[in-house]
């Protein structure tokens, strides 16, 4: 993971300082996200070099993520505060399970569909109930 940059290093060209991928790491902006993870805060003035850094977790059941964020396989997003995140907004993560509402856009994992909509689900962005295929 892409954690900080010094802007002087190699000869002016900038360099970079990469750590292992693990639970509760500040990487930069410019670093791959791998499978598994997700951004959970965010700063407009990290890396050391004026680029935007973010907060990297595991992925669990119940999280509040960046707008932006990866959705891992087999969750869904089903709540939004749009302020969250240093105003980027943020999302809300659940394992998907039948009877939720889950926020228009966002993938409707294998083993389920969505059926009726629902205007004030996903902080009054609407949502869309969530059933077993």
């Amino acid at each position: 993971m892409i954690t900080s940059r010094a802007a002087n290093g190699c000869n002016g060209a900038g360099a970079w300082y990469m750590q292992p991928a693990q639970d509760g790491i500040w990487i930069c902006a410019t670093s791959p996200i791998p499978p598994g993870y997700v951004l959970t805060l965010h700063s407009a003035s990290g890396c050391n070099s004026n680029i935007d850094s973010w907060f990297m977790q595991l992925a669990r059941d119940g999280q509040w993520v960046c707008a932006g964020s990866p959705i891992p396989t087999g969750c869904v997003l089903t709540g939004h505060i749009s302020t969250g995140c240093g105003n980027i907004g943020v999302w809300f993560q659940q394992l998907a399970r039948a009877g939720q509402y889950i926020c228009p856009g966002v993938p409707v994992p294998a083993g389920f569909r969505t059926d009726a909509f629902n205007a004030s689900m996903c902080g009054g962005l609407g949502g869309w109930l969530l059933l077993a295929a």
